[in-house]
């Protein structure tokens, strides 16, 4: 509890923030050299994780416990959009 209290934790998670978008970033330029329908699961599973990501950077790293929403939409929306656009 100490941790989550301590006064930059914004700052680190701002930091930790930047490094995954780096990542997502690297993972869609190497996924575009591969079999769109091999990496059908890579692309759900990286939209998903982004989703939360941002869901997290929206709500600020203040406030303590999970980023919540209805269970299952962002998933049902991301699944949508990657099982049309496949």
């Amino acid at each position: 509890m100490a941790a989550l209290r301590a006064p930059r934790l914004p700052e680190v998670c701002a930091r930790v923030a930047a490094l995954a978008h780096a990542q997502f970033r690297a993972a869609r330029v190497a996924m575009a050299d591969c079999d769109r329908q091999a990496m059908r699961p890579a692309r759900l599973m990286g939209a998903t994780y982004a989703a939360i990501l941002a869901r997290l950077e929206r709500r600020g790293w203040q406030r303590l416990g999970p980023a919540r929403q209805p269970a299952g939409v962002a998933e049902a929306v991301v699944a949508v959009r990657y099982g049309l656009a496949a």
